[in-house]
């Protein structure tokens, strides 16, 4: 009887905790996934307390056509992170998605991080971990 005690509150206490690591597990998206739910534009990039942001639009889920007819639906993915590395006058995008949880809880992506840059045009690409390049368009940053 003591076992059963031992194994039940074991079971209460891991069952969650491992449940709630499996989120801490992005998935970083390449170009055709990001094709295959409908595509990724941008907006106007915008400056709030001292930092540019760079608005994106992408539905993990496939429910929206933003560039492109979807082509793959999804109901558990949320999109984690838009991730961007700035090279020369190039942007570099990557979305980040993870199974939907409390934390992560919207296939919409949200706005990319662009932190301090340099005023002027940039070019924007989509860039997975395989290295393919999709072309996404151009911004200017207001100096």
């Amino acid at each position: 009887m003591k076992k059963i005690k031992i194994l039940l509150i074991i079971s209460m206490v891991l069952i969650p905790t491992i449940g709630g690591c499996f989120n801490i597990f992005k998935e970083t998206r390449n170009w055709d996934f990001i094709q295959s739910v409908g595509g990724i534009d941008i907006g106007k990039p915008f400056y709030e307390n001292n930092i540019w942001f760079l608005p994106v639009k992408c539905d993990v889920s496939g429910l929206q056509q933003i560039t492109i007819k979807p082509t793959l639906l999804n109901s558990s993915l949320a999109c984690a992170e838009v991730e961007a590395k700035i090279e020369n006058r190039n942007i570099y995008l990557t979305v980040k998605t993870a199974l939907v949880d409390k934390k992560e809880n919207s296939p919409i992506c949200g706005d990319a991080l662009l932190g301090e840059i340099s005023g002027g045009e940039y070019k924007v690409f989509y860039k997975g971990t395989d290295g393919q390049v999709g072309n996404i368009g151009k911004i200017k940053i207001k100096p």
